[in-house]
Formats: structure tokens, C-alpha cells, sequence
């Protein structure tokens, strides 16, 4: 009952932001109404969230870098003009979940018409960055024509001491990992946002259920 698309945001001809290009963008719109045909819930998952989807730039722009035969043009952006990602998302209410990356910092916040239907747009701070956490989401009928989404911070098991000077080879995973740990807080030299990791980290999130 659920269907999860991801997407390629990235662009070939580079740049920091992201775009759609125009066949991923045509399959999309095949995929939510072929979802929605069959009453499915949808949940979208992307690198760039949609605010960092303003990059401009066709894959065709340096043609050793591009890596598809097909024409990306037009580029679709994140939010600019009808034919962006969010108004393609907008058009299918049960698109419940926009989920990205991309920024050092935890964040959710609604895409809602005024009746009520809409998705969650959920970020994910980068694994790179402190505390180094993922996020676990759970998915839950209300059975009273709402959904519920529960999303709860999940910090890696290494060892938050990182192991003693040594040969590299001896280093096990956990080692490994407990130096990423402490490079990642040096980085961020300890500071409250990292502590944190920003606000909307453990939240239930509201939607209307578009299958009622």
C-alpha cells in the first residue's frame, strides 16, 4: 500500500544545487498517477531538498560529463513555476512524504493546500557532519482519517572515545567509526547546533489520509 520513488537530482554539468531533468520528471508524473490509480500512499525520496533544486544548468552543458543519452530539457526546479517537483507533488494528494538530504541540519515542515491535503518535507542531516545520526521513520493509520509519522533519531554504536594511535590495518569498524565520531565533532568544535542537530528530530507528523 505504500510506493517509494527515488529520485536523481544531481547535475552532471555540476553545481552545489540540484534539478529534475525532463524524462525523470515524465516518469514521475507516470509513477504518482499510476499510484494513485491504485489508492497507494507515496513517499519521495531525493539528495537535494526542493528549496536547493534552483540549478538551472541542462546535463548537456559539458557533454563529457553527461552521463545520459536523452535530452534533459526542460530542467524542472524545486519550487519555481508550475512545472516544478513540489506543484508536480502538489497535483497528487497522496504524496504524503518529500525526504532529502543535503544540509547539516535536521528539519520537517508541511506543503499543504488550505483543505488540508499536502506531504511533509523531511531533512536529514549529512552523516559527514556531528552527531552523526540517521532517522528511523515509521508510518501509522490513525484509522480516523489521518496518518501519523513518527520519526526518531538513531545515533551509530561505535565508541564515542576513538580507539588508541595504531597501525590502520588493526582498525576494526567500530574503530573506524568512533574517528569519524571525533573528527566530526572537531569539525563542528562542539558547538549546541551540533549537540542538537536543530529542531524537528523526534516529531510525530499529521497528514490527512488521501485514501479516506
Amino acid at each position: 500500500g505504500v510506493r517509494f520513488v527515488g529520485l536523481d537530482t544531481t547535475v552532471d554539468a555540476g553545481g552545489d544545487g540540484g534539478n529534475l531533468d525532463h524524462p525523470q520528471y515524465l516518469w514521475l508524473s507516470r509513477e504518482l498517477r499510476l499510484a494513485r490509480k491504485r489508492d497507494e500512499l507515496v513517499i519521495v525520496y531525493a539528495h537535494h531538498p526542493l528549496e536547493m533544486m534552483d540549478n538551472r544548468t541542462p546535463d548537456e552543458a559539458v557533454p563529457s560529463f553527461d552521463r545520459d543519452p536523452r535530452d534533459s530539457r526542460p530542467v524542472h526546479l524545486g519550487r519555481s513555476g508550475r512545472a516544478s517537483l513540489r506543484g508536480l507533488l502538489m497535483r497528487h494528494p497522496n504524496v504524503i512524504m518529500y525526504l532529502a538530504g543535503h544540509k547539516h541540519y535536521d528539519r520537517a515542515w508541511p506543503n499543504f493546500r488550505r483543505k488540508g491535503s499536502g506531504f511533509w518535507q523531511v531533512i536529514t542531516s549529512a552523516l559527514a557532519g556531528a552527531p552523526q545520526e540517521t532517522r528511523m521513520i515509521e508510518l501509522m493509520d490513525n484509522a480516523d482519517g489521518t496518518l501519523s509519522i513518527f520519526t526518531t533519531m538513531l545515533p551509530h554504536a561505535a565508541p564515542a572515545a576513538p580507539p588508541p594511535a595504531g597501525p590502520g590495518a588493526a582498525l576494526s569498524p567500530s574503530g573506524l567509526a568512533s574517528i569519524s565520531r571525533a573528527l566530526a565533532w572537531g569539525r563542528r568544535q562542539g558547538s549546541r547546533a551540533a549537540a542538537t542537530g536543530g529542531p524537528n528530530r523526534n516529531v510525530e507528523l499529521l497528514v490527512r489520509d488521501p485514501r479516506r
